[in-house]
């Protein structure tokens, strides 16, 4: 058997770059979930009483999790409520029974937005920076004094990530809203309806039991005349006289 000491000296980088471009539609006040990742098997196992032994499996969501609350305001503008965490798996842990779980790393952030429709706001800062460093020697000639650095190998791995979120909100109508213009209108001012009378109409008649009608007969336009209007009429004209009878101040012919 030949053995020879091997000399491995390399470097590698390389650039990673994820782009996930979900798009949901929620309705106003309710809650909407986007998962993009895996679900990692756990195994728990578990023993009775009489020494039988279960294994039950649970599934853990790893990846990238978002919840989004949206409420819309009448002046076109979205208030958020988000959630976002980022979780990934660093390394495996195994039990002195052999179950297999995992060791997870999360970033968590949450925040309340408020944007105008259309509008781009960006969610930074979640940076994960990581150096690791590993080393492979043979027994007992890679403990040796300078020498054991030929029967030894060491690697350094970097690792740095950051999690950049663009939410943007866009406002889906069923009905299209009118124009501001078009909602006001002119119903004249509180000097107007103390000066001028108010008109009547009738518009429906009420019916009650047995078909007769639920109260005095409605004349189909009364004349409501306010105090203003009242006190600036002219004076009141002398009652008519009844057929057959002359003015009191005027003897009959």
């Amino acid at each position: 058997m030949n053995s020879a000491p091997t000399l491995n000296a390399g470097k590698t980088d390389s650039d990673v770059n994820l782009l996930a471009n979900p798009r949901i539609r929620v309705r106003n006040k309710e809650k909407a979930k986007i998962h993009i990742g895996d679900k990692v098997p756990v195994i728990t196992s578990n023993v009775t009483s009489t020494g039988v032994t279960s294994e039950s499996v649970s599934y853990l969501d790893v990846g990238l999790k978002l919840d989004v609350e949206p409420q819309v305001y009448l002046d076109g503008d979205v208030a958020m409520k988000v959630g976002l965490e980022v979780s990934n798996i660093v390394q495996q842990v195994k039990s002195s029974t052999g179950t297999l779980t995992y060791q997870l790393g999360s970033r968590n952030a949450t925040t309340v937005l408020r944007l105008k429709d259309g509008e781009t706001q960006v969610l930074a800062g979640l940076i994960s920076d990581e150096e690791r460093t590993s080393a492979a020697k043979v027994p007992g000639l890679g403990d040796i004094p300078l020498l054991g650095r030929l029967f030894s190998s060491h690697s350094d791995n970097n690792s740095k990530t950051e999690i950049v979120l663009l939410i943007t909100p866009h406002i889906l109508r069923n009905v299209v809203r009118p124009e501001l213009a078009e909602e006001e209108f002119y119903a004249g001012t509180e000097s107007m309806a103390a000066d001028q009378p108010i008109r009547l109409r009738r518009t429906g008649v009420l019916g009650g039991v047995g078909g007769q009608p639920a109260g005095p007969a409605i004349p189909d336009s009364v004349l409501v005349r306010t105090p203003a209007a009242s006190d600036a009429g002219a004076e009141e004209a002398p009652a008519p006289a009844e057929e057959g009878n002359a003015p009191a101040d005027k003897a009959p012919e």
